[in-house]
């Protein structure tokens, strides 16, 4: 076939293909490293256990452990949009895939520890109440499972969390999906002149009879 009647046949193809957007990984870190988004549920994650901080490089310092009030009150602290995860947001982010035991018997957290560094390989307090498990829920990272206490003495672990839906990265996700909207409008309208041209060109290069007067 002719060169340009290949690429004729290219174009019209495409004409009305709708882009394939690229694939997201599921976490994306913040620029000073302290948040995490989760694209699988839109939650904002601290990445680092209450009592820790970020370094630049990893989350150092001794995590805290605390009462189930004192974690809600940790929350408090740190900002009106932080709070204790439920016990469904918290099993989320376990990853049975890390929760590798080292030749020493320590068992690492069954978690993404590129995301979520030095994580404690233990309970972290949930928000959730009257679960299967007992009445105040938790979820133990040395096995990825969900626990249950009926005191609220207990002192466990905390990781903050906000939803994805308020804030700043609430107004980056609509903009951003606005300008995804608007690139796949502009790619289309270029595919579609490019195929109009080129079906045009066509047809004249056939009705001269002399394909090797057009590209």
């Amino acid at each position: 076939m002719m060169p340009s009647l290949i690429l004729c046949a290219v174009l019209m193809s495409v004409l009305g293909r709708e882009p394939v957007a690229h694939s997201i990984q599921r976490y994306a870190i913040s620029v000073d490293g302290t948040e995490v988004v989760d694209h699988q549920t839109g939650l904002v994650w601290l990445r680092c256990s209450e009592g820790m901080y970020w370094n630049g490089h990893v989350c150092t310092g001794t995590p805290g452990r605390f009462s189930r009030d004192a974690a809600f009150q940790r929350a408090t602290v740190a900002g009106i949009l932080w709070r204790v995860p439920n016990q469904d947001e918290l099993k989320s982010i376990v990853d049975m895939d890390s929760n590798l035991e080292l030749l020493d018997g320590v068992k690492l957290a069954a978690t993404d520890l590129a995301t979520f560094p030095n994580t404690p390989a233990n309970h972290f307090w949930s928000s959730s109440h009257n679960t299967g498990e007992g009445r105040y829920g938790c979820v133990d990272f040395y096995d990825g499972l969900r626990c249950g206490v009926e005191s609220v003495q207990e002192q466990f672990y905390v990781r903050l969390v906000r939803s994805g839906n308020s804030g700043s990265y609430g107004v980056y996700q609509r903009l951003r999906k606005q300008v995804t909207q608007l690139n796949w409008e502009v790619t289309n309208e270029r595919y579609r002149r490019r195929a109009v041209s080129c079906r045009r060109l066509c047809i004249v290069q056939l009705l001269s009879g002399n394909p090797n007067d057009c590209i």
